[in-house]
């Protein structure tokens, strides 16, 4: 008699594997335009014609107890989001635009996130660790020769954590920004987009820096009573 074959265990409701594409259009989008006057010019705004947007994306969600049984508490969340948009623009006598052919204002052309999730019922508690980072994204418009301002990619460290004190009473902390990642802002983004488009992975070194700052790290400490 041949002995069976073990199973290998199904996926369970923690765990997620999708894939979805989007599309949107957009009808008169605002955009922040800079207009040459002085050293970094003037900001007014400026309404689009349209925008249009598709991307992907990617989703895992997987228990770690595939590693090692003591890891079953823990899980690992993946994300990541490819995005290509494009703006419709109508030529203005008064703002000579600079790129007439370039992604929407404010849409990143990618953005990846990874979370461990600890979660443990018997002791109340649940915590995540997130990491994110979103790809170079254009936050003003240039004209009259002057490049678009480009916001870089920063590494994004985000700590959650909650512990029920009794069934209707929880406590929750968070920290956002934990090590401070620092805002660089550029006018332009040099090199050329992948595959000849305007889609972009990242940007260079050789930019000249507009504006360089921290937000500083966020601490949130809350409590929830349900009756």
């Amino acid at each position: 008699m041949v002995p069976s074959r073990a199973r290998s265990p199904g996926p369970t409701l923690r765990e997620v594997l999708a894939f979805s594409v989007f599309f949107k259009d957009f009808r008169d989008p605002i955009e922040p335009v800079i207009i040459g006057s002085g050293d970094e010019g003037q900001l007014t705004f400026r309404n689009a014609l349209g925008a249009s947007l598709i991307g992907i994306e990617l989703e895992a969600r997987k228990g770690l107890d595939l590693v090692h049984h003591q890891l079953k508490d823990f899980s690992l969340v993946t994300n990541l989001t490819l995005a290509q948009s494009k703006i419709e623009i109508e030529e203005e006598p008064l703002i000579d635009l600079t790129n007439t052919s370039r992604p929407l204002v404010n849409q990143a052309p990618w953005v990846y996130n990874v979370a461990l999730d600890y979660s443990n019922e018997d002791l109340g508690f649940s915590a995540r660790l997130l990491y994110n980072i979103v790809g170079p994204t254009i936050v003003e418009v240039g004209s009259s020769g002057l490049p678009d301002v480009y916001e870089h990619p920063r590494n994004m460290v985000d700590v959650t954590a909650q512990q029920a004190i009794t069934q209707q009473l929880k406590v929750k902390l968070e920290v956002e920004n934990l090590f401070n990642a620092e805002v660089l802002r550029t006018q332009g983004c040099e090199g050329d987009g992948a595959f000849g488009s305007t889609w972009r992975i990242t940007c260079g070194n050789d930019e000249l820096p507009v504006r360089r700052y921290t937000n500083g790290t966020a601490l949130a400490l809350s409590a929830s009573y349900t009756f």
